[in-house]
């Protein structure tokens, strides 16, 4: 669900909504609290595992040579629009495991801005293992120096 080489992963769906258009369901095996975040631009899931591959109380990036999160700006046809980590916390005999998708700006040779934004349709935290992705026309526009495509997602 989060491996930025997947093309079903999250990350990915949101990116095709983004640019295609469209809506998409998307259905976990197992229900965990997902989280998201306008002001940072982010979407999390938080879990609990019996194990962990991941050393505790670190974030890690599920992109090869990211940092977690970047905070900075990608370059538009070189870097992905968004940064995927993973974060492990010791529970004594379990583990809460976040996975947190931040997107950012990607910049042409031109200095102009292609910005990908996300919202909540409805609650922004949520128990669940369903998400609605949708495209949101109203919210998606051109101007001279900023593209920006929106999709909001509905936690259910």
């Amino acid at each position: 669900m989060f491996d930025p080489s997947n093309p079903n992963s999250l990350e990915r769906l949101i990116t095709s909504i983004a640019n295609k258009g469209g809506e998409e369901i998307v259905t976990l095996p197992y229900e965990g609290i997902w989280i998201i975040n306008e002001r940072e631009n982010s979407i999390a899931l938080m879990i609990d595992s019996k194990i962990s591959g991941i050393a505790p109380d670190t974030y890690v990036s599920l992109l090869p040579g990211g940092s977690c999160p970047s905070g900075s700006k990608g370059r538009l046809g070189v870097d992905e629009p968004f940064e995927v980590c993973c974060f492990s916390k010791s529970m004594g005999t379990i583990f809460n495991i976040t996975f947190k998708i931040w997107f950012r700006d990607l910049v042409d040779e031109n200095g102009r801005i292609y910005r990908l934004k996300i919202f909540p349709l409805g609650s922004s935290s949520l128990k669940s293992k369903n998400l609605l992705l949708r495209f949101d026309p109203t919210n998606s526009f051109e101007k001279e120096d900023l593209v920006q495509k929106s999709v909001g997602i509905l936690l259910r």
